[in-house]
């Protein structure tokens, strides 16, 4: 296992996927010139912060998706890895028109995004892709009390029903498979809800997350307010989470995706450093 660089950010990289390193760094710089090509139409925003979401999206979601699909990461499956890149990003604008929360992207720049990717992965997907479109036009659940402490099962229920669309693909030619990704989406996309489950309340942004935060530490007035309390939900969250990593970790090792267990061993470490 070696160590590749992208811009700050290090992964662990496989020996088993060496051959595929070289395409998926050229499709990296191929899709970097692509969304900055459209910054003038984006208005508003900056050309660090859409460098930023290819890397991120690439290597964080989609070459994960695609290893875990196939048991393994070869240069065939680079177009694959591409196009599960432009769903991250159909999601990207989908979300921002859905929550209205962003500090990066205003409702033009989300539309603008939503229909240029929409436009390149629809003729990608073949058979899928009724399914991915049936993914998009999820509803929007309303804010629910969760009368409990958080359980991985119903958050990663609660991430997987909000990007169904990224999961089309792996349900409809891969479903053994569907459990590790669904998992691994728990881990990864759950981390994130738990940095935003302060902010992102009972309204449009709601998570699982966020609605058990709200269900548990609210006072009469339904106000959170800081303090002890706050700090222990959120500490027993994080190592509930870190430890479901742990699990995943192993599942997707010996499922033939290392790379995507380096990336679920990367956030663990990340939720237990900021639990010391």
């Amino acid at each position: 296992m070696s160590t590749i660089a992208i811009h700050d950010r290090n992964y662990p990289w496989p020996g088993s996927a060496q051959t595929a390193l070289d395409p998926i760094c050229a499709l990296l710089e191929v899709e970097e010139r692509r969304v900055l090509a459209l910054q003038s139409v984006l208005t508003g925003v900056e050309e660090h912060i859409l460098i930023h979401f290819v890397r991120m999206y690439l290597f964080r979601f989609a070459v994960p998706a695609v290893e875990i699909e196939h048991g393994g990461l070869e240069p065939a499956h680079v177009p694959a890895i591409q196009a599960r890149l432009w769903a991250c990003f159909v999601g990207r604008g989908l979300d921002d028109l859905i929550d209205r929360d962003s500090r990066f992207f205003g409702p033009a720049a989300s539309a603008t995004l939503f229909a240029v990717y929409c436009g390149l992965l629809l003729p990608t997907l073949g058979a899928d892709a009724e399914r991915f479109l049936r993914g998009v036009s999820t509803s929007v659940d309303e804010c629910r009390t969760e009368g409990r402490p958080p359980e991985f099962e119903r958050l990663t229920d609660d991430v997987c029903r909000r990007v169904d669309y990224f999961l089309a693909p792996t349900a409809g030619e891969w479903p053994d498979r569907l459990g590790l990704l669904r998992s691994f989406l728990g881990v990864t996309l759950g981390g994130c809800d738990l940095d935003d489950a302060f902010e992102d309340g009972c309204g449009r942004s709601a998570t699982y997350l966020s609605r058990s935060l709200r269900a548990e530490l609210a006072d009469d007035e339904g106000k959170v307010l800081l303090g002890g309390r706050l700090w222990h939900w959120w500490r027993k969250t994080a190592v509930m989470l870190a430890t479901e990593a742990d699990r995943v970790n192993v599942e997707l090792t010996r499922a033939g995706a290392p790379f995507a267990a380096g990336v679920v061993a990367q956030e663990a470490a990340r939720l237990r450093s900021q639990t010391e």
